[in-house]
């Protein structure tokens, strides 16, 4: 109506914004055609670029996402409330491919230096393959915010600890309190957690390094997801697993219950079948791990030796019992809902916090147990897993105590430390344009840029990780007004200069970072 009564434009609508912006963001042609065919009422694409023009995405920190989180945290202290955040950090793959735009390249190695690359020196340069991205959820609070991201090809234990020093201190001097970091459980990213003072091993388990500026616990958590995939794995293979009693847990179970089923044609309340049983296709796929660890898989496998029995379910206590912990232990992990009435899903809080604790307890003491062949399944070769589940609940453990005890919070929902939201990200940035599995380090960057504007994404269904709660990507122009208003202590605070701050946060000085011939930076 505004077009056909040629009234002059005012500024767009912000539900319009989000509209334009997500529609551009899944296909350029799409957005043509709708544009089109309501009469250009849909904003220009020129009038969308100029929307991102104002943020600066090379690799390193993101200033502009730094002065929202500050807005933020003023905001909330105005509440009288104090934001409490969770650092996720994990690696993306991107395609090896080098481009040449307005005398930038882009493709390279690049942590955090912002430099022009002529013809005659980028013959020996590394070619990105990766690139280590830092996201900030807000523990309570329901959004979250990449901080910063780097274009690497590999990182030794040193560089990427001191990537996450250098990003620790940026929070740091904006007010940030991060509690916790979590990451996957691969090998470089234990030897980071060693590195920077914890240590990860079944032997004196240390979840926590100090604060490189405020001297306070940052607690580590491997991600939940990863480790129970990691067990799952490791109960299928390894088929001579004994619990502190000495009985066995074996596989064959899950594979006559399935058997059973489809002999009989009936299921038992329980949503495994054969596709579980060929997990190595779909070795990716969380939930094919979690639904074998499942309290109704249990009581199928009792139902069976007790009610029906069944000659081949005899002696299967010690599995169902193994079953039940590995379920409770992922829905402690995963809490996400303040109203959930079942035990083992409710967050953590004052009235529940010590029958929690009891049984953190219970399960770190009956994981330490496993063995076999009279070794502890926390020594062997396929110990990360459930290495990975002791770290994670001593972690929630003391996180508890910090946050839960002393009253900093009311309620803890500990899906708020998941590696998911990183996932659901990395998702995100793969649907710019349709779909794009690997996309080049231009590409990344661009579409990291338009995320934190406008863009509203729903998650793929058939995607890494599926979104079970509503956190959301804190939009840097949705923040703007707010923002506004501390801009001049903000800009302060952010453009501090370095060598002021170098006796205090000597994690980022040029001699710790290059301090070995191995470094690349």
């Amino acid at each position: 109506k505004r077009h056909l009564r040629k009234k002059a434009k005012g500024a767009f609508p912000v539900a319009l914004k989000n509209f334009a912006a997500t529609l551009q963001f899944y296909s350029t042609k799409a957005y043509e055609y709708v544009r089109k065919t309501f009469l250009n009422i849909l904003p220009h694409p020129q009038t969308i670029r100029r929307w991102y023009a104002s943020i600066d995405c090379k690799p390193g920190i993101t200033t502009e996402a730094l002065k929202t989180i500050q807005a933020k945290i003023h905001e909330a202290a105005s509440d009288s409330k104090t934001l409490n955040f969770s650092l996720t950090i994990d690696d993306m793959s991107i395609r090896q491919y080098t481009e040449l735009v307005n005398d930038q390249y882009y493709g390279y190695v690049d942590y955090e230096i912002n430099y022009k690359i002529n013809s005659e020196n980028n013959d020996n340069l590394l070619e990105a393959t990766s690139v280590c991205v830092f996201l900030l959820v807000c523990i309570n609070g329901n959004w979250k915010i990449p901080v910063a991201y780097y274009v690497i090809r590999s990182l030794s234990r040193k560089e990427r600890a001191n990537l996450i020093k250098i990003v620790l201190g940026s929070l740091h001097k904006i007010g940030a309190v991060v509690v916790n970091i979590t990451m996957d459980g691969c090998a470089s990213n234990i030897s980071t957690m060693n590195y920077l003072g914890a240590n990860i091993s079944a032997e004196n388990l240390i979840s926590y390094f100090m604060h490189p500026i405020s001297k306070e616990k940052v607690y580590l958590m491997l991600d939940a997801c990863h480790m129970i995939k990691l067990i799952r794995n490791t109960y299928d293979t390894k088929r001579n697993i004994h619990d502190s009693s000495e009985n066995k847990i074996e596989w064959r179970y899950i594979v006559n219950l399935i058997e059973l089923q489809e002999r009989e044609g009936l299921h038992t309340a329980v949503k495994i079948n054969r596709r579980h049983l060929n997990w190595q296709r779909e070795k990716m796929n969380v939930q094919l791990a979690v639904q074998i660890f499942s309290n109704s898989v249990a009581n199928a496998i009792d139902f069976c030796r007790i009610d029906l029995k069944l000659q081949q379910f005899d002696n299967s206590t010690a599995t169902s019992l193994f079953i039940r912990n590995m379920n409770n232990i992922f829905d402690l992990l995963n809490s996400r809902n303040l109203l959930c009435k079942n035990e083992s899903q409710q967050p953590i809080s004052l009235s529940n916090i010590d029958r929690i604790k009891e049984n953190i307890t219970k399960y770190i003491e009956y994981i330490n147990d496993l063995y076999i062949d009279d070794k502890k399944m926390v020594l062997l070769e396929r110990k990360i897993g459930f290495l990975g589940m002791l770290t994670c609940l001593q972690s929630i453990k003391d996180i508890a105590e910090t946050l839960i005890a002393t009253k900093k919070q009311n309620f803890l929902l500990t899906y708020k430390m998941s590696q998911d939201h990183l996932e659901m990200f990395f998702s995100a940035i793969r649907t710019k344009g349709g779909h794009n599995n690997n996309p080049s380090a231009r590409q990344f960057s661009y579409a990291y840029r338009r995320l934190l504007h406008h863009t509203k994404l729903t998650v793929l269904p058939h995607g890494n990780a599926i979104a079970q709660d509503d956190t959301n990507i804190l939009n840097i122009t949705n923040e703007r007004k707010t923002m506004d208003f501390y801009e001049d202590k903000i800009v302060e605070d952010i453009n501090k200069n370095d060598s002021e701050n170098k006796n205090e946060n000597d994690c980022i000085s040029e001699s710790n970072v290059s301090e070995s011939d191995d470094n690349i930076w």
